[in-house]
């Protein structure tokens, strides 16, 4: 089966990181409970897709701060059932505070970005294994690029994911966090 495995910069994390745990969540696919920070994550990424996808359009509709809050609270609504009553209703007041800030601090740039993909998938080969990848946002520039990865977490606990990965060392076979491999 793992001939068959079309690799993405989380299965190959899941590799480095403990092969019995690829074994069972990517090869014979047995199911695991989302946890609510992946559930609130999907269900904000979600909601700047379609804010965003709405305003590429030929008729560049931007949505008003309600129409975005209801969007989210849509998608949160999906999530509902996996989430403890706690977690539903912390993560939709998180939502409802954090999106329209978010979307008052970028929308200005977010106007200014005449070229943009959304949700671009990446398919390549490395030594004949076939490696996928999807990207949040691709914003064109001109001749440059910029590659946007939305992430919902607190900032204070990213600091060490964005640190670059150390070189690999004959005495020190340090593995990229696991940030590094997206």
């Amino acid at each position: 089966r793992i001939k068959e495995h079309v690799f993405s910069p989380s299965s190959v994390a899941d590799l480095y990181e403990c092969g019995l745990r690829f074994y069972y969540t990517r090869l014979i696919r047995v199911p695991a409970a989302s946890s609510d920070n992946l559930l609130y994550g999907n269900a904000v990424h979600d909601t700047l897709r379609w804010y965003l996808k709405n305003a590429t359009t030929r008729e560049k509709k931007w949505h008003t701060e309600p129409e975005l809050i209801q969007h989210f609270l849509e998608e949160m609504q999906l999530k509902k059932g996996e989430l403890s009553k706690a977690a539903f209703e912390k993560r939709t007041a998180q939502g409802k505070a954090n999106l329209p800030d978010y979307i008052k601090q970028r929308n200005e740039v977010f106007r200014s970005q005449l070229s943009i993909d959304l949700e671009k998938k990446i398919n390549s080969q490395i030594e004949n294994i076939e490696v996928t990848a999807r990207l949040d946002k691709i914003v064109y520039n001109g001749n440059q690029l910029e590659i946007v990865d939305y992430k919902t977490g607190n900032p204070k606990n990213a600091s060490n994911k964005l640190k670059p990965p150390k070189t690999i060392e004959e005495d020190n076979l340090d593995v990229p966090n696991r940030y590094w491999f997206q």
